[in-house]
């Protein structure tokens, strides 16, 4: 018989399987840092430096290699910065929602709520007002409305389309995925 620890960490090694597909689906990877279209010093699958930095393990264990920044990471590390930036999504949604409700919306919901605040935090999550309320009620159209309705959702069209224009077509529709996957669950 399973209990509900053990449950809950099947859960979540589920969770993180899916979403670390997703993510490196959908972020660009390098191994040296960049700053990405919105001024931020990034590396890996998305990981924002200038607002998370390292987390502190990993500053312990490879403070040598991190404190020069113009080093290539090791594709290790990489991988270790985007399991501390997944566990940190579930674990602030986890919070924000608490966990037994948030446990209860599906993976495909979770997903995709997942997936914005890995991308953009989760004060920014938070601030989708009417999108958390539709949320909290279960009206998953209305969430994936206020989601499609959104400066996020035009800002994913208008990297899409970008990277349509340079030829790069197997592009997604970030916040239109998530607006599908909220709705239809």
């Amino acid at each position: 018989m399973v209990n509900n620890e053990q449950k809950n960490k099947i859960m979540q090694d589920l969770i993180y399987g899916l979403l670390r597909n997703r993510q490196k689906r959908f972020e660009g990877f390098r191994t040296k840092v960049y700053w990405d279209s919105t001024g931020n010093l990034t590396v890996g699958w998305g990981h924002n430096i200038t607002i998370c930095g390292f987390p502190e393990k990993m500053m312990t264990k490879y403070k040598d290699m991190i404190r020069v920044i113009s080093r290539p990471l090791t594709n290790k590390m990489c991988e270790e910065l985007l399991t501390c930036d997944l566990e940190n999504a579930v674990i602030d949604l986890s919070k924000f929602f608490g966990w037994s409700e948030f446990s209860e919306f599906g993976l495909n919901r979770q997903e995709a709520m997942k997936d914005m605040v890995f991308n953009m935090g989760i004060i920014k999550f938070s601030k989708f007002k009417k999108m958390v309320e539709a949320i909290r009620v279960e009206d998953w159209r209305e969430a994936g409305h206020q989601i499609e309705n959104s400066k996020y959702y035009d800002d994913c069209t208008k990297v899409v389309n970008k990277l349509r224009e340079q030829g790069i077509t197997n592009t997604f529709h970030r916040a239109g995925e998530n607006m599908q996957l909220i709705i239809e669950g």
